[in-house]
């Protein structure tokens, strides 16, 4: 499922766009072209997982029995995408990988388990559903096996791109920075760093001891050498041998190798088993090797080495481990032992045999005057799959000192024993297992933690959205309050106003009460509503109308100025005001109109005076415009002017 390297990227040249097969729609290209490309910016970001889930929907809707391959490829990266963070649920991850699987309609998962790129996504598979259920140690193993896989298929690809492109071993650090740029660069150490990511959050559970985490910063590499930390692969410090059953074919010989290890009458430690190779005192005790090859979880491991001690009842420490991939098991030949780990004594009695952890700090001392012999062996921990055990195998075969053809030989007898036994050995080993209830305890005490806590914080952020709808009501009823108070001030204030001014007005009316009279209001409301339309088109900067208006004013001003006279009279000879509607008596009338006849009378007669006046004046400006005599035009102008000015008046 990864793209073969093509050898274009050394000659400078940029990397084909993915061909996909022709009966695959335009916009599925497209989204698994998007796809692919945002993969180069971060193989696990936010972005290229939304992209996957668009790609995923796109094949959702292709009926070809071949789009199955494409829509697993797919669903598994939305796996690893969901398995991100610490609050990854494995039930909802444990879907993505089932449905990947399913969509290959493979037979069965074992076909699949023989194929490098269909195996991950079955481990996965498997992890996860040992997570689901709280089994710390299987999730490690598939895990681990995953991890191993992604590591070959990256060494077989280096291989492959060092060949095609004539790439020397000196080259590639060089090179490396552009060899990680390429596509299946990028999906294999994407895919390596998202296992190595969740091994390490899970191994928090097995570091919870200053001992195991001292174990881890000895064995993690710093160091160098044959040293080797496996994560999520616990042990306990001591358990039984039955939990082993390779162990059965060594103590059924027991008496004949208690024999030999007794005539052999050795002064010192005698070395059985090294780097997988026979020790160098299998001269001396040639049928306790041969029982110990037989056994491949012994001859196939090249970590450490297995030992026959000679003991007394002085302490002897015990070497420690090169690896946590390892479990030591005593067996007491001749003689009873006592295993001292810290506080922890731990008695083996003579022909009895005991199981413990090889990395913790551990001393043994014979129990009797007589001295004891205490075989020391060092095998492979029952859960390190025949595919890490291989992988160790050819990585330190350098420092193991092995050839080609020994290399061989032995990770055939690991992947033989594998086939043969592998599985029921890891099982009976879980059978027997304290510490892995203990796990599952407190995985499952930490979920139920996190999910309290996840609630709590969601019933505080509830209480915190409660108290703030609280204070945002509170808030908006204060301030409603703070305007109903402003609302009332003002329209205390106004009311105090009108009273003033109602006041005044009294005032006024007591001292000149004929105001009242219905022809002076009506004159005044007639000037108001010409000043406010004079305001308006003095805003709206309309002056010739403004102008007009201005004039239209001074007339009403007049004519107010007019009523307030006669409404004075009228009061002052009648004792009261005029109201509309009401009809004059005879003699206010006659004299009314006797005034009105004189003043027309009068008017009317100067009227026309200054009408004919102003007409000859307009026949003479038009005669001196005539002759030119503009000078003399003007004077009569200014004259025709002053003429029209009290005609106006005349006319009001």
């Amino acid at each position: 499922m990864f793209l073969a390297a093509t050898g274009s990227w050394v000659l400078g040249q940029e990397q084909q766009q993915q061909q996909w097969p022709s009966w695959l729609p335009e916009d599925a290209k497209d989204a698994m072209n998007e796809m692919n490309d945002a993969q180069k910016d971060g193989f696990m970001g936010d972005e290229v997982c939304r992209l996957r889930l668009a790609a995923l929907k796109k094949l959702s809707m292709v009926a070809k029995p071949e789009a199955g391959q494409l829509r697993s490829h797919v669903l598994m990266m939305l796996g690893f995408c969901d398995m991100r963070g610490e609050d990854s649920k494995p039930v909802m991850v444990l879907r993505r990988f089932e449905a990947a699987v399913s969509e290959l309609n493979a037979p069965n998962e074992d076909m699949l388990l023989q194929n490098m790129d269909m195996a991950p996504m079955v481990l996965m598979k498997y992890a996860l559903k040992a997570l689901r259920d709280h089994k710390l140690s299987e999730a490690g193993v598939a895990l681990r096996r995953c991890r191993a896989i992604y590591g070959r298929q990256w060494d077989k690809m280096m291989k492959m791109v060092m060949k095609q492109n004539k790439i020397e071993e000196a080259a590639l650090p060089q090179m490396m920075p552009q060899l990680k740029t390429q596509p299946w660069a990028i999906s294999i150490l994407g895919f390596m760093d998202a296992v190595d990511a969740k091994l390490v959050r899970l191994d928090k559970y097995i570091l919870a001891g200053k001992a195991q985490k001292d174990k881890k910063d000895r064995l993690d590499g710093k160091a160098g050498g044959s040293l080797a930390y496996l994560p999520v692969l616990p042990m306990e410090a001591t358990t039984e041998v039955s939990r082993l059953p390779w162990v059965e074919q060594i103590t059924d010989k027991f008496v004949i190798l208690a024999g030999e290890a007794d005539k052999a009458n050795l002064e010192k430690h005698a070395s059985l088993m090294k780097r997988t190779k026979p020790g160098s005192n299998c001269d001396k005790l040639p049928q306790l090797c041969e029982a110990l090859k037989d056994v491949s979880d012994l001859s196939t491991n090249g970590f450490g080495e297995s030992r026959l001690l000679v003991l007394t009842n002085k302490k002897q420490k015990l070497d420690i481990c090169e690896t946590n991939a390892n479990v030591g098991v005593l067996i007491a030949l001749k003689g009873s032992v006592k295993l001292v780990q810290g506080s922890a004594k731990t008695n083996v009695e003579e022909r009895g045999a005991l199981a413990y952890d090889l990395c913790l700090d551990a001393s043994v001392s014979a129990e009797g005057a007589d001295g004891a012999l205490l075989l020391l062996l060092q095998a492979w921990h029952p859960e390190v799959a025949a595919l890490e055990r291989t992988t160790f195998i050819r990585e330190k075969s350098k420092s193991w000192n092995l050839d080609e053809a020994q290399v061989k030989a032995v990770t055939k007898v690991a992947n033989d024993a594998a086939k043969k036994s592998w599985e029921k050995t890891v099982k009976t080993w879980r059978e027997g297992s304290t510490v892995g209830p203990e796990l599952a305890a407190t995985i499952a005490e930490a979920e139920t933690k996190a999910a309290d806590a996840k609630e709590a914080e969601a019933e505080e952020k509830r209480n915190a959205e409660a108290a703030a709808d609280d204070t945002l009501k509170n808030a908006k009823e204060e301030m409603e309050r703070k305007r109903q108070e402003k609302a009332d001030a003002i329209a205390k204030m106004k009311a105090e106003k009108q009273a003033r001014v109602e006041e005044v007005r009294r005032q006024e009316l007591a001292k000149e009460p004929w105001r009242l009279d219905y022809r002076i209001i009506d004159a005044k409301e007639k000037l108001e509503a010409l000043k406010e339309e004079r305001r308006d088109a003095n805003l709206k900067m309309e002056f010739d109308l403004s102008t007009s208006l201005t004039k239209d004013v001074s007339k009403a001003e007049r004519k107010y100025q007019s009523v307030m006279e006669k409404a004075k009279k009228y009061y002052a000879k009648h004792g009261k005001v005029k109201v509309k509607g009401e009809k004059d008596s005879k003699e206010d009338a006659a004299g009314a109109a006797g005034a009105a006849g004189k003043d027309s009378g009068s008017s009317s007669s100067k009227a026309q005076a200054l009408k004919k006046e102003i007409e000859g004046l307009e026949k003479l400006k038009k005669e001196a415009s005539a002759a030119e005599n503009y000078k003399e035009a003007a004077t009569l102008k200014g004259k025709i002017k002053e003429l029209n000015a009290k005609l106006e008046k005349m006319e009001l």
